[in-house]
């Protein structure tokens, strides 16, 4: 139920893709990993949050006990996700969960990429960039909270639930 294709997707990640509830209920009942990632680290979550299931990602949340800490290869979360494609309710279930019970004090509303993973000292190392290269991050701007991949992508409902869950429109990504 965990195999894989070439791209490393599970039959939960295109369970997803399409949209079949019903399917992904099974398939989570049997013990199918809900935490997969792909070949770019990309998760079930991820994918239905930049898809705009609210349905599954609820699911994957409350059945699947998916982690929506969890960083792709580029190193956004689900929420980064969700922001990008402006997706307001799936940001509320994201925040909440982000800082639900034994996960005090983190709120990647609030808090930028760069600042969460305390790599800000490290931007010089090559090999931080090497790694974002691939999505065409070359410098620090590239790192963005997802208060700021809402706003670039004009995307005002994300921006008004992001900054009405607690992020700052005053912090600056680093």
């Amino acid at each position: 139920v965990n195999a894989n294709d070439s791209k490393k997707r599970t039959v939960v990640h295109i369970a997803v893709i399409h949209g079949h509830v019903q399917s992904l209920k099974e398939l989570l009942r049997v013990g199918a990993d809900a935490s997969a990632r792909d070949n770019h680290s990309i998760t079930p979550l991820m994918l239905a949050a930049f898809l705009g299931q609210t349905v599954i990602v609820d699911l994957l949340l409350r059945e699947g006990n998916a982690n929506s800490i969890t960083r792709d290869d580029y190193a956004w979360a689900a929420i980064h996700f969700a922001a990008y494609s402006n997706h307001p309710e799936i940001i509320v279930r994201l925040a909440r969960d982000l800082v639900g019970p034994g996960r005090p004090g983190i709120d990647f509303a609030q808090v930028s990429v760069m600042d969460w993973f305390g790599i800000t000292k490290r931007l010089n190392d090559g090999r931080l960039f090497e790694k974002h290269s691939k999505r065409g991050a070359t410098n620090k701007k590239d790192f963005l909270s997802p208060l700021s991949l809402a706003v670039q992508r004009l995307s005002l409902e994300a921006v008004e639930v992001l900054i009405e869950h607690g992020s700052d429109p005053t912090l600056v990504d680093k």
